[in-house]
């Protein structure tokens, strides 16, 4: 009987070394984002650093997608008329009536179909804009292109030009992590760089070059708030009449894990609080969005893992630590939230968090101006709210989906 109890304690250390050694392992390829098996089924799953929240929340699932909007990892990008999602094989798809003007209206793509766009995300790294979208090589000097509008200089290439209808190079930048032409924005390992644009000012004092405004990168951009994983300070990016760049702090927040922002800014702290900036998408019982100048907490929330605000502010949905997806805000604007908004009075114009029936195992979830879509761990893509730009679903003439509908995309 001893000889059997020590043959069990020599397994049970042996074991509890292997365990430690493969967790050591997989910490040191899965804590840069990179893809991991999270599963042990064999789905890849994509979790960027200091994604999960504290406590004893399941691993099997992507929690937020990563900070940085459009990198590897992120599968959805909506914006006012359109819609876009990257399946498995690095392929986008988009639809809406206003897919063009993410490629400056060039080259012409047909929008009432479900159409695969001009991108390899296999071998570069895509940032999508309203009306620019511009793609950094995945090895090599990584010097980005860019295509779509440049009649203000959005594009860097040193003069403002008509629409772009293929890639142009950025003249001598090399080295990028991040490349937003829309917000004339862009980062290296080392350091942050911004151009003037006609829009800023006499064009006459320009050359449309990026200037090194900062010895530091940030780590993610939502229209004009940046984020310092570093430091941990959100920061708002100003011009002056001259074009010279410039970021006023705005706050430091411990714990961030995700964070969206247009008229509002919401950041997702570790513990699945909600916070939220600017105009706030207002819940039942508001009169109006609230206006905070600082952070301040969302009430009434169960705890989150990633929370997305509409385009049109008033309203925003969010992923709960379930996995399940809640909206909340105005009937009267973006995201006609459920059923519960088909029939909204003065009274019931604002919503409490609402779930949003059928979805389940949610891993990544999206808002536009006037709809929102998810996607599930088992691959599905779902989209509901206003499709009179046929946002929603790209072959039917239903100006609202009041409920999710399942979007069949090739590989997803």
């Amino acid at each position: 009987m001893r000889l059997l109890h020590a043959i069990l304690f020599v397994a049970m250390v042996l074991y509890g070394c292997a365990s430690t050694h493969a967790n050591a392992s997989g910490d040191a390829q899965g804590g840069d984002g990179a893809a991991v098996d999270a599963t042990g089924d064999g789905d890849r799953v994509e979790v960027s650093p200091g994604d999960a929240p504290d406590g004893d929340a399941p691993m099997d699932v992507v929690l937020v997608p990563p900070l940085t909007p459009q990198s590897p990892g992120r599968r959805l990008v909506l914006m006012q008329g359109r819609t876009m999602v990257l399946n498995a094989e690095g392929t986008w798809y988009g639809w809406g009536d206003e897919l063009g003007q993410s490629f400056g209206e060039v080259p012409p793509l047909p929008t009432r179909q479900i159409t695969p766009l001009p991108l390899d995300e296999r071998r570069y790294v895509h940032i999508i804009s309203l009306q620019n979208t511009c793609r950094i090589p995945r090895t090599g000097r990584r010097a980005p292109q860019c295509w779509g509008r440049n009649d203000n200089g959005q594009l860097a290439i040193g003069q403002a030009t008509g629409p772009a209808r293929t890639p142009l190079d950025v003249i001598a930048f090399e080295g990028a992590e991040y490349f937003d032409a829309q917000m004339s924005i862009a980062w290296t390992s080392e350091a942050t760089f911004m151009w003037p644009t006609r829009v800023a000012g006499p064009s006459v004092m320009y050359d449309y070059l990026p200037r090194r405004v900062r010895d530091r990168p940030f780590c993610a951009i939502n229209r004009n708030l940046v984020y310092d994983c570093e430091s941990r300070d959100f920061e708002h990016t100003t011009t002056s009449i001259n074009g010279i760049r410039g970021f006023l702090p705005v706050q430091h927040l411990e714990g961030v894990i995700a964070y969206s922002t247009h008229d509002s800014d919401l950041a997702v702290l570790r513990d699945g609080t909600l916070l939220c900036r600017g105009n706030c998408p207002a819940m039942a019982g508001d009169t109006s969005p609230l206006v905070n100048d600082t952070f301040r907490r969302v009430a009434g929330l169960s705890p989150l893992r990633y929370a997305s605000t509409a385009n049109s502010w008033s309203d925003a949905c969010a992923i709960t630590q379930q996995n399940s997806v809640v909206c909340w805000g105005d009937c009267a604007t973006a995201l006609y939230i459920g059923p519960v908004c088909e029939s909204w009075t003065r009274e019931t114009r604002y919503l409490r968090p609402t779930p949003i029936p059928g979805l389940e195992d949610v891993v990544e979830l999206a808002t536009g101006d006037r709809h929102a879509c998810a996607i599930t761990r088992r691959r599905e893509l779902w989209c509901w709210g206003n499709n009179r730009a046929h946002a929603v679903v790209p072959t039917s003439e239903l100006p609202v989906f009041y409920t999710p509908v399942r979007i069949d995309i090739p590989n997803l």
